[in-house]
């Protein structure tokens, strides 16, 4: 089954929710799609949290209300944080837009019929002939994850949503175009300004990028989406998925790094032990000293064929039975924290396996070659 999930958020923009929430709740979809909302209230001043609690009884509908932090307006972590409840196709929209009923079904039907990882709303294009690219957009929920979501280093208004964009076409993800026919609630830059410390929206998308120039290698390196104060409304869900900050390193000296499996010099244990961007690219596979060792391990075609074979024997004799789908979210977290997995191609390099792990994830026959996947008393979805 199809899962859809529509994220927006909510900080002052009451007054916008009460017209766009009926929208999108107003959607009607074909049988086999399982549809959910989440509105994240991020200190809202006009409680937008309860307001949604007291008007809608709708189970499809979560409501999260985020306390921590919340004095200035961090889009990409409020974004980020709605994005941990939902799984499947994300669905991004701004609280001030309105959706024609059947938009959201067109597009998941042709993110489908194209095979698309993401797919954006656009209408027509610039002088030179670029696509108009905004933040209303549908993605896979392992695409986006495997971008590790919206930068939140952005603190002041714009830009967060064409980083995500540019970095999801430099990671080679499938992209399309799409109108979705929607109309903006019109409103000023005050109302944009309102909760970050620019005084006019040039000033603020100047100050995102001079952020954007010194940002290190890794996007969100202690980790993103996370909040340790919040509540959900009632019947809401639970977030689907936990990406803590790394761990801090484990290595004593410098020299063979089991963890990582690579020789670190002093040099690069300095690194590894102070630097969570450099921490961040050893756990993701990508680090220094890494890339040779990485590319001699990986199984040639004819032992990957074996491998998938004798996985898909297991697979067979289990039943055809599959993983719930947080177990699964679990497992993928570990294997594009793991060095030994190929995180563009979500490919597995060690000898004993070289099968792509979205799909052996999901089989509960499978382990982890190295034993790396969270320990579960229920793994069965059914």
């Amino acid at each position: 089954m199809t899962e859809l999930t529509v994220v927006t958020t909510c900080k002052g923009r009451l007054h916008h929710l009460t017209e766009s929430l009926p929208t999108l709740l107003g959607q009607t979809f074909r049988t086999d799609l399982r549809y959910r909302v989440v509105v994240v209230d991020y200190g809202c001043p006009q409680g937008a949290f309860d307001w949604c609690v007291s008007k809608f009884a709708d189970e499809r509908l979560t409501v999260v209300r985020v306390r921590d932090d919340v004095d200035r307006f961090n889009f990409s972590r409020a974004r980020n944080i709605g994005a941990a409840f939902g799984s499947g196709l994300l669905a991004f929209l701004d609280a001030d837009v309105l959706l024609p009923d059947g938009a959201l079904q067109r597009a998941v039907s042709e993110m489908e019929r194209l095979g698309l990882e993401r797919l954006n709303h656009s209408r027509g294009v610039d002088a030179q002939g670029r696509p108009h690219i905004g933040g209303q957009f549908l993605i896979r929920s392992e695409s986006f994850h495997a971008l590790r979501g919206f930068c939140e280093g952005f603190r002041e208004y714009g830009g967060e949503d064409i980083d995500l964009y540019r970095r999801s076409l430099a990671a080679g993800q499938s992209h399309g175009l799409i109108d979705l026919e929607l109309r903006r609630i019109p409103h000023d830059d005050e109302e944009r300004l309102r909760f970050v410390s620019s005084e006019t929206k040039a000033e603020s998308i100047l100050r995102n990028r001079e952020w954007l120039g010194q940002r290190g290698p890794v996007v969100n390196p202690d980790g993103y989406g996370l909040t340790e104060d919040f509540e959900t409304s009632p019947n809401g869900l639970q977030p689907a998925l936990v990406r803590p900050a790394p761990a801090a390193c484990e290595c004593k000296e410098p020299g063979w790094c089991e963890r990582h499996r690579c020789a670190k010099t002093p040099h690069w244990h300095v690194l590894c032990r102070t630097r969570a961007d450099y921490f961040a690219l050893w756990e993701e596979g990508r680090g220094p000293g890494q890339k040779r060792i990485q590319q001699s391990t990986e199984p040639g075609l004819l032992r990957k064929a074996a491998n998938f074979g004798k996985a898909v024997a297991r697979h067979v004799a289990d039943g055809g039975r599959k993983v719930s789908h947080q177990v699964l979210l679990a497992r993928l977290e570990a294997c594009k924290a793991c060095p030994s997995c190929d995180t563009t191609r979500m490919v597995c390099r060690e000898r004993s396996c070289g099968c792509f792990v979205t799909t052996k994830a999901a089989w509960r026959s499978e382990r982890c070659p190295l034993g790396k996947w969270p320990k579960t008393a229920h793994t069965d979805e059914s």
